[in-house]
């Protein structure tokens, strides 16, 4: 399924789509960049999936009632002119605590018994600091990253991305820093110590005991002197552990599997939606659209003026509107120099659709 303004000439201010119809829908490889984190539809372009001159089809939307969703609109401050995209220090940065993290979930992954932990735990604290430095910063090119997975290193981003995404969670609660530090260290160990798992093979449909069974294992993991967690109030430690539950199987199906193919995150979002109150906690399913926007950093996405690119960018409070880095034009033709626009800023240009990129070739 998919989801989704005339204005007079001159400065205007942006206007944000109505808030009782949410639509619901990596860039130029850095050099020398391993395999995992390059995206071969940037090398290859684009030859014939947007049609020249075809308008992009017109979104589906879904009623606020069904999605039980209150996003508060308001008219955005004027934006300041965005810089134009460049390999610089924020993105190398990311790409160097990314790979760090991914090392650290690689030996934890490794781990064979207990003895390993203690050693293993001030690693994670360490990276962990780190990625919430960045995060902190307001540095969204880490969320980019979490978007791209291959075969060869499934288990070890899953714990990556895990981290980096239940962190974002956790900042967007305004958890201070000592509790960010256990949140994102339990998320990048939270199978470590058992199998805390939702088989995800045989459908997209999360049942409630299901998710509570995943919930009650990670309580029960963090809560473990293990994990020094006694000096939280079980309310925390329970948070915490919906937090990374939910972190968990968003990151499982916005993914490929060897048993089946990914959902594309827009799509796992709104199944979240519809399921909030009876799976998932409504606010906690409400701030991760919130802070992640309805189409988070790496998705790649189709404008209404028939261009495609991916959101490097997430606008909070406006969670349709992110900052696009265009890389195809309305032919189709991938672009040497890639356009960078803030859909903030831009009031009538919108996203028409979310595109898979592994069958935009």
């Amino acid at each position: 399924m998919k989801l989704s303004k005339i204005i007079p000439k001159g400065p205007q201010k942006p206007v944000e789509p109505p808030a009782e119809t949410v639509p619901l829908a990596f860039e130029s490889k850095p050099e020398a960049v391993p395999s995992i984190f390059r995206n071969p539809i940037i090398e290859k372009g684009l030859s014939s999936s947007v049609p020249s001159g075809t308008p992009a089809p017109a979104p589906e939307v879904l009623p606020a009632a069904e999605l039980k969703l209150e996003v508060t609109v308001k008219t955005p401050e004027p934006v300041k002119e965005t810089a134009p995209l460049t390999v610089g220090t924020e993105k190398q940065r990311a790409f160097n605590t990314y790979k760090v993290l991914i090392n650290i979930a690689r030996e934890i992954a490794g781990m064979k018994d207990k003895d390993d932990f203690a050693g293993m735990k001030s690693s994670a604290e360490k990276i962990v600091k780190k990625v919430i430095d960045e995060l902190m910063n307001d540095n969204d090119e880490i969320l980019v990253l979490t978007a791209k997975t291959t075969n060869d290193n499934t288990m070890y981003s899953h714990l990556a991305n895990t981290c980096i995404l239940s962190l974002r969670l956790g900042l967007g609660l305004n958890y201070p820093e000592d509790k960010l530090i256990f949140l994102g260290t339990s998320a990048l160990l939270h199978e470590s110590l058992g199998n805390a798992h939702i088989d995800l093979t045989r459908g997209v449909v999360i049942k409630q005991r299901d998710n509570a069974r995943l919930t009650k294992e990670i309580y029960d993991r963090i809560q473990a002197k293990d994990f020094s967690g006694s000096g939280y109030e079980a309310k925390e430690l329970s948070d915490m552990a919906k937090i990374i539950g939910l972190i968990d199987i968003y990151e499982g199906l916005s993914h490929p599997r060897k048993l089946r193919e990914r959902k594309l995150p827009h799509e796992v979002l709104k199944m979240f939606i519809r399921s909030s109150d009876e799976v998932f906690e409504h606010s906690i399913v409400k701030k991760l659209i919130e802070e992640l926007s309805v189409y988070p950093p790496g998705s790649y996405v189709r404008l209404n003026s028939s261009q495609v690119g991916f959101v490097i960018k997430a606008n909070k409070k406006f969670p349709t509107r992110p900052v696009v880095e265009v890389i195809f034009d309305r032919d189709g033709v991938y672009m040497e120099k890639p356009e960078r626009v803030d859909l903030l800023e831009n009031a009538m240009t919108q996203i028409s659709d979310a595109v898979d990129e592994d069958k935009l070739s």
